[in-house]
Parts: structure tokens; C-alpha cells; sequence
């Protein structure tokens, strides 16, 4: 894992580090509202089962006069305010990540395609340019959206996740503990698993994404000769086949990467 997150995060500069730095700082106070969100929950349950606002009184003598209703309408004014504040904080937490991830996408591909271009003439000549043109337009986006973006929102509730888990500790240690340990286990177990079968399918896009890319230079660049020869329906048969096999291995992809929540959450 330690190295993965390494490699993962080898091409960024000290530029880019700031920017997570700061991404980073909104999601700790976007969990600090969820965690007073989510603390509120459990006064308001208690007044509105029972008579517990009695004890909530003794703590906010400014509030001693209320009755049971105006109380637990004040706890769900805050509990409003709260979620909105935090609904504001979220928001613009997902606009930073996504400027953030296509920004990564944008100077990415343009230092490839600037390395490319001062490469000398043999290099050109013992390299596929599609295996070229794929690492600079494909390559850069899985990178950009299917690497830096899960693993900034993974942190993210990490996060989340680690600052409910200290709430709940608090609130039910043995039972907590007990939770916590079970869900670590399963999410160990999970990204092992995953692990493999994404870099099965990362070699398989990779690729094919290189075949189709192939099979439209051959029919761009050479459209000619394709013609001449009737070559038309070869293309487009690779073509289709490549571009197919491309496709099912990223939706494979994206099942396996969404499938760790959904079993959590089951």
C-alpha cells in the first residue's frame, strides 16, 4: 500500500502538494461539522423520547427557562445551520478536488508531449507513435481521474471515517472498537483482492487503447492505401473489436473500484 501511494504520487510537484495540503484542510473541518452534526443527533433523539432535556438545561443555564418543544426546536435550528454550512463546505471541497484533478490532467499531458517532442529521430523510429499518442491523451486522464481523484476522496473519508469513529469511541468504546477492527479487516481483505484484478485490466486497456489507436492512424495517415486495397472493412472490424475490449476493461474497472463501498455499506 505505502509503496503504491508512492508511485502514485511520484509525478506531482511541490506545487501540487500545497494544493492537497489545502484540500486536505477543508475536509478536516468538513468532518469537524460532520462530527457536531452527527453529536446533535443523539440530545435531539433524547429529548424527543424521553425527558433527558432536563439534563441538556444544566449545562446552558441560558436556555433554563425553555420548555421540552422550544429546546429540541433549538437543537434542529443548529442541526440545520450545521448541515448547511457543511453542504457549503462540501461543495466547494468537490469543486477544488475536480479543478485540482484536471488541472493534473492538462500540465501532465503537456510535459509528455513536450518530452516527446525533444526525443531524437531514432527514438520516434523504435517507439509506436499510437503507444505515444495513447501515454499523452489516455494515459494522463486514467492517471489524473482514475488514480489522484479516488485517492484524494479516499483520504477524504478516511478522514470522515476516523474522526466518526473517535465520536463513537467516546460514546460506546467496547462496541466501537469492536465495529471498527471488523470494518479495517474487511476493507485489508477488499483492496487485496482489487488490487490484482486492476492491474490485470489496467495492462489490458493499456493495450488495446494502443490497437485503436493504431487502426485510425492506419486509416487517417494511410486512408490511400486503404482505399486502393479495400481495406476498409479490416480497419473497422480491429477497430471495433480494440475499442470493445477497451471499453469492457474500464467498466470492469469502475464496478471493482465502487464495489469496496458497496459492501461496506451492506
Amino acid at each position: 500500500m505505502r509503496d503504491f501511494i508512492h508511485k502514485a504520487l511520484y509525478p506531482l510537484n511541490s506545487k501540487d502538494y500545497k494544493k492537497i495540503t489545502f484540500i486536505f484542510i477543508f475536509t478536516i473541518l468538513n468532518a469537524f461539522f460532520e462530527i457536531i452534526g452527527i453529536g446533535l443527533m443523539i440530545p435531539m433523539l433524547n429529548i424527543f423520547i424521553g425527558n433527558e432535556y432536563l439534563h441538556y438545561i444544566s449545562y446552558f443555564p441560558i436556555i433554563s427557562e425553555f420548555n421540552k418543544l422550544q429546546i429540541l426546536k433549538l437543537i434542529l435550528g443548529v442541526f440545520i445551520f450545521i448541515y448547511f454550512v457543511k453542504f457549503l463546505i462540501s461543495r466547494y471541497l468537490i469543486i477544488i478536488q475536480a479543478k485540482f484533478t484536471n488541472q493534473i490532467y492538462a500540465d501532465l499531458s503537456k510535459k509528455f508531449f513536450q518530452n516527446y517532442l525533444k526525443k531524437s529521430y531514432i527514438f520516434h523510429t523504435q517507439n509506436n507513435s499510437s503507444s505515444l499518442i495513447r501515454n499523452v491523451s489516455h494515459e494522463t486522464n486514467i492517471y489524473s481521474f482514475g488514480i489522484i481523484l479516488p485517492l484524494i476522496i479516499v483520504a477524504s473519508e478516511l478522514i470522515i471515517f476516523l474522526s466518526i469513529s473517535t465520536l463513537l469511541l467516546i460514546y460506546d468504546v467496547r462496541a466501537s472498537l469492536f465495529t471498527i477492527i471488523f470494518f479495517m479487516l474487511v476493507e485489508f481483505f477488499i483492496f487485496k483482492i482489487t488490487n490484482k484484478k486492476l492491474k490485470i485490466l489496467g495492462g489490458k486497456r493499456q493495450f488495446h487503447a494502443s490497437e485503436y489507436i493504431k487502426q485510425l492512424q492506419q486509416g487517417f495517415f494511410s486512408f490511400r492505401e486503404v482505399l486502393i486495397n479495400g481495406l476498409q472493412e479490416t480497419l473497422l472490424n480491429k477497430f471495433s473489436y480494440h475499442i470493445s475490449e477497451n471499453i469492457e476493461a474500464n467498466r470492469k474497472k469502475d464496478v471493482i473500484q465502487q464495489m469496496p463501498r458497496l459492501i461496506l455499506e451492506l
